[in-house]
This record gives C-alpha cells, structure tokens and sequence, in this order.
C-alpha cells in the first residue's frame, strides 16, 4: 500500500512539474548584463579632415549625445528585445544624471550604475567626417576609470550573458569577468577602448572577442589587411591564444568568426549610406550577442543579424540615437518565412495531376508548381525507403525545392505499443536506429532537422501502462537520437490524442517542455502544430509564446479545423480561428522564428496546389497585419490587458487592409 501511494505520489509530483514547466516557459531567460562606460559625448562634424596645422570649421553645431560603449550596448540589447542591465560608474553631475536616465528611458536596469563624488562623468569629444561617415574619437574617461561593482558576483547573478569592453579600469574587468566566469555565464569582451594588449586574467574568463581590424592588430599577430586569407589566420592565432572564439569586424568589407572548434562563417557587409560610425560597432557587438544568447541562433544567422544592425548605426547620426529598434531589422520584402506542404497532399486530385506520376519523386515534381513554396518535408521511411539520395536530390533540384525535414512515421506492424515508451528494450532499440536513420537522410538532403511523432506513443484505457516508467523511457531514447547527431536539431511534435492513442504520454505543451528540460541537449525542441494545441485546448499563441521563450520551438505546422469531437480537419489555415491565427503570426514575429513554416492540411475536393498557395499568401497577409500591430501599438493594450481596445486596433487596421 505504501508503495503505491508512494508511485501516485511521484505521479502527481510529474503533473504539478508539467504547470511549473508551462509557467516558467512564460518567463524571460536571464538578462544580457553590459559592464562598460558611459560618456556624455559632443559630436562635430566636418565636410574634410584637417591637414596638420590647419584649422577647418565644422558642418553645423556641436551636438550632444549619451554614449559610451557600455551604455550603446545596453541600450542595443533593450532596442532588440533584449532584457538589458546596465552597470558602470557616471559621476555625481548633470551628465551623470542625463546617462542614467536615457539608459531607464530605452527600459535598461540601472540598478548597477554607482556614482562617484571625486571623478565627472566620462566625455568623449567625437569628429565626424561627413562624406565617408569615418570618425575619430577622445575619451576622457572621468568615473569610468575608477573600479567599481565590489559586489560583482550579485550584479550577474542569472544572467545570460556578460558584456565587456576596454573603456573601463582592468581591475572592474576582472571582477565581473571571475564572477560571470565561476556562475558559468558566456562572456563577450569588446577589444576596443585601450590600445594596450588584453590583460590576461580577463581573457582567462572569455568565451567570446570581438576586435575590429585595428584591434586585431594591437592585441594579435601581424596580418597583411588587404588579404581576408591573412586577417582570418590572424583571427585563429588570436583564438589558440586565449581559447576563445574570436568575431572581427571589418567595415565595409564585412565580418568573420571563427571558433575554438573549427567552426568559420563570413558575411558581407549589409549594404549602407555610412553617416557616422560612433557606435555602428557597439550595435553589431550587442546584437550578435543577442543573437548567439538571447534568440539561440547559429553564427550565420547571428552575424547576419549583427551585421543589419550595424548597418542601421551608420547611417545614422550620434551614440544612441543612431541605434536600430527591432522593426529596423525587419526584413524588407515582408515576411521572411520559408514555406513547405504536405506531401502527402499530392496524392488527392489526381485528375488535375497531368503526367505526373503517384510517387515520391512525382509528388515533389507537383509540388514544383505550388508558386512560393520553397521545401519539402518528408515522412521517413514511407516516402524514403524505395527511392536513393541522388534521385531525391536530384528531382528536388528540378523543382527548385529544398529539403526542410525529415518527419518520422513509425510503422504499425513493428510499433503499435509505442516507439520510444514501447515496453520492450529491443523494439526500442530499432526506434531510435530508425531515427537517427532519418536523420542522416536529412544531412544528406541538406536538412538539419528531424521531426518525431509517434502515433503509438500513448494509451488507451487507465490502467493500461506505468507513466513515469513510459516517460523515462522517452527520455532515454531522445537522448540517444540527440548525442548520436548533434549536428542534427531533433524536434517533438505532440499530439494531445489520436484513434491510435487516445491519451498520448506527451499531452500538452507544459509536458513537452518538461520533457525537453529532462532531455537536455542543446539540439532537442518542440514542433508545435496548430490544429494539435486546439485539440489539447490550448491557446496556439501562448504555446508558442512558452516554447520560443524557452529557445525550443525547432518548427510550427499550420492547419485549422472545427475539433468537433476531437477530430483533426486539417483545413486551410485561418479558416476557421482568424484572429487566434493572427495572434499566432504576431507571437511568432515577435520572437523572430527563423525556421520553416509546414501546412499539415488534409486538401481532399480541392487542388492541392491552389490550396498550399492560398495558405503560403494567408501566412504572409497575417504576418504584414501582425507587423502592422505591432507599428501601431497593441504592446500598449497587452500590457494593460485591455481585449477592447486590442480588438477595436485589430478591426480597424483589418479594414484600412481591406479597403480600396
């Protein structure tokens, strides 16, 4: 009896751990601490630099702007969504003042700002010239020489990232820099600020530094500039050196990164008029940190989004006045989504196939005519098994698509008691080899990414399994897919229930987060679907809002239906829940989902390819109202938790969209 009390126990304990999992999904991760000056700086600019002896008069007035590398960054990481915290030393005056409150203005922590009674504030006197945008600056460091943060260990205390720069005393450095680096928190360190090498109980402590090439060349070895060969050997030096990944920016010609691992990436520089280049760097530095920390993007990504807002910076004038906002980063043809549809769908209507062929290879040639569609997703092994790499490959090409995903499909005969929660050791087994099969298909195909659902993994009658034993089990072969490919993302998609399984061991989006905090790899997240989070009575907006704010939401699949008596329609999306679709977009927008979007529609009277177009037109017309939203304000509603007004925004810009 004891026993048993104690099984329900540990039963109840999963359940109440499932609400606390959905709860803290809805918290933000830790927040982004920037340890670093802060300057009141006077900005002249001039149509030619002066020779030596020579007097010019500048272009206009001196103007004055809050700077400093430290605050630039802070309020970088809080203009792009970031949670930023700001700490630093200002003095006891008028611009000590001014810093402070343009930092509590842009929504920074200014908790960690000291104030000195025997130093001013920092000034930086900055020229710029105005054909080129190229700058040159004094410091005069004032407070921001003096250590500060004697307390360092509760400044970054939860924090998901730290950021240095140079423009503050070593010793203020070190601190934070030992603080972050025992709490195991990443640290960036800016390379500019002191023209002196880096000081080697610091670079001890960092994950990550970031030189432009001026300070890859006062902190590193010597390189020839006008070769990238001779700049990215430089930049690898400078990694075996201190063990770190090393990000060097290098103007108009672009930026790299290179990683203790082996890992590179390069991008070209995002096209831009340059105005000023005051803190074109700092935004790069703060967003790539945003990137790699805050959203969990790869390098090419990060630095993709490091580099437009750089772009941004320049081409506008002052410290931060010059610094991008979120919508500055938007992409500029809308909706920078990449669409793919179900497969599975080529097989209705066949009267409007024409030549054809009812096949895979066939299926992806219809595909080939769906305008805007851009990948196919597979079901592994139904789709995979009577075909090769190469004619996959190669019938793609002909069609112009790519690959997206590779979905697993486990076959009845072998699976019917389950897949991962499958009772026996040896069936198990052949789960997880049939997944990491579909995973290296997915390599193959050029894919990253694996999406498991299993329509067996589950029960139909109380009394039927142990929960807690299904569960671990789960656990256990997830693991063994993730660490068998790592460089493979490994995704669950759940379904509340199925005519397979009437209960599935994974129920809802609280559970699945659950369960990918007991997997934990890096390369395990959740695929939600629509039409699966109504049936499981859930809001799809705040599903995904939980899991992209956990950095686990690997891929969304798109459908609508009426769920009378939990059936799966599989209709068009929007087409029965607009506006909790439009809710969806804007979520998804505001957490800048960068993967693909997957229609899971069942089209069975209509032309499956019209119909994967309407969808790829509907997401992009909701994803411009969403963009739309957000322009107009509804944060402003949300916060107030006013669904009047909310709703009255949403019709009227609906029906400004809708009118001639």
């Amino acid at each position: 009896e004891d026993t048993n009390k104690m099984m329900v126990a540990r039963r109840w304990v999963r359940v109440a751990a499932c609400a606390v999992a959905w709860c803290e999904g809805l918290r933000r991760k830790g927040r982004i601490v920037v340890v670093g000056s802060a300057n009141m700086d006077e900005t002249i600019r001039v149509s030619r630099w002066p020779r030596a002896g020579e007097t010019v008069r500048s272009v206009g007035g001196a103007v004055r702007c809050c700077g400093g590398k430290g605050v630039n960054q802070a309020v970088a990481v809080a203009r792009l969504g970031g949670e930023a915290a700001f700490v630093g030393r200002v003095g006891s005056d008028e611009s000590g003042e001014a810093l402070a409150a343009a930092l509590r203005a842009e929504g920074v922590d200014c908790s960690g700002v000291e104030r000195s009674e025997t130093c001013g504030s920092g000034r930086g006197l900055v020229v710029a010239e105005e054909r080129s945008g190229e700058v040159w600056s004094i410091v005069t460091p004032g407070a921001n020489a003096e250590a500060f943060g004697a307390d360092a260990a509760a400044a970054v205390a939860g924090a998901s990232a730290v950021l240095l720069q140079r423009e503050v005393s070593s010793e203020t450095n070190r601190r934070f820099a030992r603080a972050a680096k025992e709490a195991g928190i990443p640290v960036f360190l800016d390379a500019g600020g002191d023209e002196g090498g880096i000081d080697e109980e610091v670079a001890k402590c960092v994950d990550w530094l970031t030189p432009n090439l001026t300070e890859l060349a006062s902190v590193g070895e010597e390189f020839d500039e006008e070769e990238e060969a001779s700049i990215e050997a430089a930049a690898r030096a400078l990694s075996r050196r201190y063990d770190v990944d090393v990000v060097v920016t290098m103007g108009a010609r672009g930026s790299l990164v290179v990683c203790r691992d082996g890992r590179s990436a390069r991008r070209l520089a995002e096209p831009a008029t340059a105005v000023d280049e005051t803190a074109a760097g700092d935004a790069f530095r703060a967003a790539f940190a945003v990137g790699v920390v805050d959203r969990g993007l790869d390098l090419e990504r990060s630095l993709d989004l490091a580099s437009k807002a750089g772009a941004v910076a320049v081409s506008r004038p002052g410290a931060i006045t010059s610094l991008p906002r979120r919508a500055d980063l938007e992409e500029e043809d809308g909706c920078p989504w990449r669409f793919a549809s179900r497969l599975n769908s080529m097989k209705a209507r066949r009267d409007l196939a024409g030549d054809e062929p009812d096949s895979t290879l066939g299926w992806i040639r219809r595909q080939g005519r769906i305008e805007g569609l851009d990948l196919v997703d597979f079901n592994y092994p139904q789709h995979l098994a009577s075909v090769s790499v190469d004619e996959v490959a190669r019938e793609l090409r002909a069609a112009g698509l790519g690959c997206g995903a590779v979905c697993l499909r486990y076959p009845a005969e072998t699976f019917r008691l389950g897949a991962f929660s499958n009772p026996d050791a040896a069936t198990r087994d052949r789960a997880v080899q049939l997944t990491i099969e579909a995973a290296d298909w997915a390599r193959a195909l050029g894919a990253d990414q694996v999406v498991v659902w299993s329509a067996f993994c589950g029960y139909d009658y109380s009394c039927q399994i142990d929960y807690v034993d299904a569960w671990t089990r789960m656990v256990d072969c997830f693991r063994r897919v993730c660490d068998a490919r790592p460089d493979v993302r490994v995704s669950l998609e759940f379904k509340p229930t199925d005519e397979q399984t009437r209960f599935f061991v994974v129920p809802s989006t609280g559970a699945a987060l659950l369960l990918s905090r007991d997997v934990d790899r890096p390369n395990f997240g959740l695929t939600l679907d629509f039409g699966h989070l109504l049936a499981a009575g859930e809001n799809p907006a705040q599903s995904v809002a939980a899991v992209a704010n956990d950095r686990k939401l690997f891929g969304i699949q798109l459908n609508d239906g009426y769920q009378r008596l939990g059936a799966e329609d599989g209709l068009l999306f929007a087409s029965v829940h607009r506006l909790a679709a439009l809710e969806l977009v804007f979520w998804l927008r505001r957490f800048r989902y960068d993967g693909h979007v997957y229609f899971d529609t069942f089209p069975r009277n209509e032309d499956p390819v019209l119909e994967a177009h309407f969808n790829i037109r509907t997401v992009k017309t909701l994803y411009d109202l969403a963009a739309t939203l957000d322009a107009a304000g509804l944060d402003a509603h949300l916060r107030t938790h006013d669904a009047l007004a909310a709703l009255a925004l949403i019709s009227r810009l609906d029906a400004a969209r809708s009118s001639p």
